[in-house]
């Protein structure tokens, strides 16, 4: 089933062009992929030139392509096309029974396909960023410039930490004849034992859904609890992608550190790594205007950030 939304913002500059999903429960995972839900955003004002590459966001772990809808509209008014995903598992995409970051690959470029962008600038948080990191090493040919947010080429920091939440998760019942709002305040505090950070609890707190008088979790737990090992590590790759690359980190997280930088410029020889100061891991939430600042400047240097 597909839904098609189309309207405009205030201002008539930037139209919200599609909203586009489908959703089959627990839909075996095929070797061509599957079709991703996504959001495009696009200038009714022409300001950079037509060969400019479209800009596709990834979102992390527990994400979906909601949390970039404001700085998905914000790139747009530069004259990008930008397309925000939802990964398998997640948001409105298909729920499958498998999930690595070889078949989230096979996602992007299905969706690249369909939409029919032969190269893209392809920004990741997180999982996202393994997943992008993943499509320059293995489809070099599909990526222009590469953005990683907050994470490295290497097992993360979460596979400590994320099993805990994923259990606390999942003891959850939800009761359909009590508010979602009052669900989610409960969820949140019921976290709290686990996952000490409040924005990581109302974070996780966004995937809880109701449809159909049914309250339920968006995101497909069972799956990742089953993948998460291979959802927390990277593949090896003996290759190198020679694309223009940035790592875009917080200075208050510990997901990409020095001495990851060897793995880093060994994968990705034309890579630098900027800190924004005052950020965590999620650092276009924290800091979405030192986060855009540096995507545009890397995309074009002479680019002036839209207000």
């Amino acid at each position: 089933m597909y839904k098609r939304c189309f309207g405009k913002n205030i201002n008539n500059k930037v139209i919200f062009i599609t909203s586009e999903f489908c959703r089959n429960f627990c839909q075996k995972a095929e070797n061509r992929g599957v079709k991703l839900a996504y959001a495009s955003y696009q200038s009714t004002k022409q300001i950079l030139p037509k060969k400019e590459s479209p800009l596709v966001i990834i979102h992390g772990l527990f994400g979906s392509k909601r949390n970039w809808q404001s700085l998905g509209k914000a790139f747009a008014k530069t004259g990008r096309k930008v397309v925000a995903v939802d990964c398998r598992n997640h948001g409105e995409s298909p729920h499958t029974d498998k999930m690595d970051y070889y078949m989230m690959c096979e996602d992007i470029q299905l969706l690249l396909e369909e939409l029919q962008i032969s190269k893209a600038n392809i920004i990741g948080h997180s999982m996202g960023g393994k997943v992008a990191m993943t499509l320059a090493l293995t489809k070099p040919g599909l990526v222009d410039k590469l953005i990683i947010e907050d994470i490295s080429p290497r097992v993360s920091p979460v596979l400590e930490v994320y099993p805990a939440y994923m259990s606390a998760m999942q003891e959850i019942t939800f009761d359909n004849t009590v508010p979602l709002s009052q669900i989610r305040k409960f969820v949140v505090e019921h976290l709290e034992s686990v996952v000490p950070d409040a924005m990581t609890r109302e974070f996780i707190a966004t995937n809880i859904k109701e449809t159909q008088d049914e309250i339920h979790w968006g995101i497909n737990l069972d799956t990742i609890d089953r993948c998460f090992e291979k959802i927390a590590d990277f593949p090896k790759f003996t290759n190198c992608f020679q694309g223009d690359t940035l790592f875009i980190a917080g200075r208050n997280s510990q997901h990409i550190r020095k001495i990851d930088f060897p793995l880093i410029k060994q994968l990705f020889p034309e890579s630098r790594v900027e800190y924004i100061e005052d950020a965590g891991h999620w650092v276009h939430v924290e800091k979405p205007r030192e986060f855009m600042k540096a995507v545009i400047q890397f995309l074009n240097p002479e680019e002036q950030t839209p207000e």
